[in-house]
């Protein structure tokens, strides 16, 4: 029976559907067939062998799906799928799991009559082929910046709570485009699993094998001791020692054959003197190596830090530098600027000479003249010309004297406080030829007196004051103190600690506090034992700051002029620190209550302050404060507009 829905339609039209739906079909299947492959089989087209791991062969192969070249590794023949298909499985899961930049990818796993897994497939050399070919050089910059690329895929790899535990050149790739790639997780086992971790993939227990595995000439001592065999992250940090060894010394730490437990490292300097390797690397070497793993590094970002302090031009806690090696260091790095003030003074000195010389031609050009007057109508002529050119000369002369003028008066805004016996005689020097390029200039007299103060000698300041300065509020309130002190000792670095003590308090009840922050700056860097930075700190805090009753001061130092931490917590009544003007501190933690105002803390270098609790006054100050990188501040305590003005300070607000 005909349905009559369709009795007004015509055939034909239900003929283009029918054919429209075919080739629909046909398209949708074709596709399938050339785009979406399901079988590994028909998805991979394997290509030649590329590498060769412990348990697995890697191949070079075509992804029909994704159409891309990757790596594919299979179990290779010669390990019985029985024993060694879970390990293998495993190592493919392990290596999916840890997704970094500096890691190689895992993209699929899957079975092809034996099981597989692929990966990226990375074109380029290991980093064994960059450390001992001649033909690849690495500079030692270069070859430090790859390591910490290699300490960022560990660290990483280490927080999802696994060890590779067979790290070394051979492991690392770099491909054509200078990316740094760590691979090969045949032997790494998983140590626990973080909360957010979402991978199944169980931890493992650390057995005794009968046979010792990985590159021993990488190896920690505890991986070849069958008694005592335990292995966490300190063991990859012995490995990662081993390759910067490589790195800076271009040679193996060990033999490659060598197993013993008492073999004996030789450091990098000795092995290779030739090279002139810097003692903080030499020193950050031995200390991953160490044979004690308590004594090696802890975590991955510590040894990192000392590369990064290495590169910034810092010195690394491994080498425990001197005194003379950081000064040594501050001047690598400012050595620009040092250069520019050397050059700069040459310049001065030149243009000064010149102008001296240009003043006593002048004035013999002159005398001559009149000699040549006496003698005849001609010479006065002559003497007349000679004056009309000398005229000439000496606008130009007022000229140069001007620009000199402005040249020398930048130098009045440049003299630091604690200074060393050499920067003090070159800046007053400066200022005293200022000062022949503007004869009674105030400001200069100015900055002389505030130099000699700084510099502890009081003597040459208050001859200053008495003979040039006209405003004699100028530092008012502190003369009556400095003469009382100069008939005690002319060098205030050679008062007493008892008496400097006294000077600095008196100083303090003045409104000029920050000329005694700039003494106690200078006296604070001068060589001293650790007992009288010690007495000076604690006196003059406690001197400077007599509302606060209760004192519980606590530090860590070494010599008292660098502290790894200092605290004055809950010291609510302490607002002055005369007393830390010169130090270097790591941590100063001045949490409690009150106010806190940054600049009284201008002359004192801190990595990391702690202000929970405190109000603080003019909180854009905290820039002012040398070398800081971290504050700690209570919920609000700062607005938002104000610390996205501080973009160098990491802020951490705390309830």
């Amino acid at each position: 029976m005909t349905d009559p829905s369709k009795a007004l339609i015509p055939d034909a039209c239900f003929n283009i559907d029918d054919r429209l739906g075919n080739l629909y079909d046909s398209i949708e299947s074709d596709e399938e067939d050339d785009f979406d492959p399901v079988l590994p089989e028909e998805r991979y087209q394997i290509g030649e062998r590329v590498a060769q791991g412990g348990l697995k062969n890697i191949l070079s192969a075509y992804d029909h799906k994704s159409s891309r070249h990757v790596a594919i590794a299979f179990l290779r023949e010669d390990r019985p799928k029985v024993d060694y298909e879970a390990e293998f499985i495993r190592e493919a899961k392990m290596s999916a799991l840890l997704e970094h930049p500096n890691i190689i990818p895992v993209y699929d796993v899957g079975y092809m009559e034996n099981p597989f897994f692929t990966m990226q497939l990375v074109r380029g050399k290991n980093l064994n082929h960059h450390i001992f070919d001649k033909s690849l050089p690495l500079s030692l910059n270069h070859a430090l910046r790859i390591f910490l690329k290699i300490c960022d895929a560990v660290s990483y790899a280490h927080s999802r709570g696994i060890i590779h535990l067979d790290l070394k050149p051979d492991n690392i790739k770099i491909d054509n485009f200078g990316e740094v790639l760590l691979h090969d997780w045949g032997l790494a086992r998983r140590l626990f699993i973080p909360e957010d971790d979402c991978n199944q993939l169980y931890t493992d227990k650390i057995e005794i094998p009968d046979s010792i595995k990985g590159t021993p000439s990488y190896m920690a001592p505890e991986q070849f001791d069958p008694k005592h065999k335990i292995t966490d992250e300190r063991t990859d940090i012995f490995s990662l020692g081993g390759i910067l060894y490589s790195l800076i010394s271009s040679k193996h730490p060990f033999d490659l054959n060598d197993i013993r437990l008492e073999r004996q490292l030789i450091s990098p300097q000795d092995r290779c003197p030739e090279l002139k390797i810097p003692n903080s690397l030499n020193a950050v070497c031995l200390k991953a190596m160490s044979n004690n793993p308590d004594q090696r590094y802890q975590t991955v970002q510590e040894l990192k830090h000392e590369i990064e302090l290495y590169l910034d031009g810092f010195a690394t806690e491994a080498e425990n530098a001197s005194l003379i090696t950081l000064s040594k260091l501050v001047l690598q790095r400012h050595l620009k600027m040092a250069l520019l003030l050397t050059s700069s003074f040459i310049i001065i000195l030149i243009l000064t000479i010149t102008f001296i010389q240009k003043i006593r031609l002048s004035e013999s050009e002159t005398r001559q003249a009149l000699v040549e007057v006496t003698e005849s109508k001609q010479a006065t002529e002559l003497a007349l010309r000679q004056s009309e050119s000398n005229f000439a000369l000496y606008k130009q002369e007022k000229q140069d004297r001007q620009e000199f003028n402005e040249l020398t008066t930048e130098w009045t805004n440049k003299v630091p406080s604690g200074l060393d016996k050499w920067k003090y005689s070159r800046f007053a020097s400066q200022l005293k030829i200022a000062l022949k390029a503007s004869p009674g200039n105030q400001e200069i007299y100015q900055k002389l007196i505030i130099l000699h103060l700084t510099y502890g000698n009081l003597p040459a300041a208050i001859k200053i004051y008495d003979r040039h300065i006209e405003d004699k509020n100028f530092l008012k309130g502190t003369w009556s103190t400095f003469r009382k002190y100069v008939e005690i000792n002319p060098d205030v670095n050679q008062l007493s600690n008892q008496d400097f003590v006294k000077l600095i308090i008196e100083l303090k009840l003045t409104q000029n506090i920050w000329i005694a922050s700039s003494i106690m700056h200078s006296r604070i860097q001068k060589n001293q034992s650790l007992e009288s930075r010690s007495y000076l700190i604690t006196n003059i805090l406690k001197g400077c700051n007599p509302y606060q009753k209760s004192w519980n001061i606590k530090w860590e130092t070494r010599e008292g002029q660098v502290f790894t931490f200092f605290s004055l917590k809950n010291h609510n009544e302490t607002d002055k620190f005369v007393a830390l003007a010169g130090l270097r501190i790591g941590e100063l933690d001045l949490s409690g209550k009150g106010e806190f105002i940054p600049q009284r803390l201008r002359l004192t270098y801190i990595k990391k302050l702690n202000l929970t609790g405190r109000r603080i006054e003019g909180p854009d100050s905290l820039r002012q404060i040398v070398g800081l990188e971290q504050v700690i501040i209570s919920r609000r305590a700062i607005s938002q507009d104000m610390i996205y003005t501080m973009p160098s300070i990491q802020f951490i607000e705390v309830d």
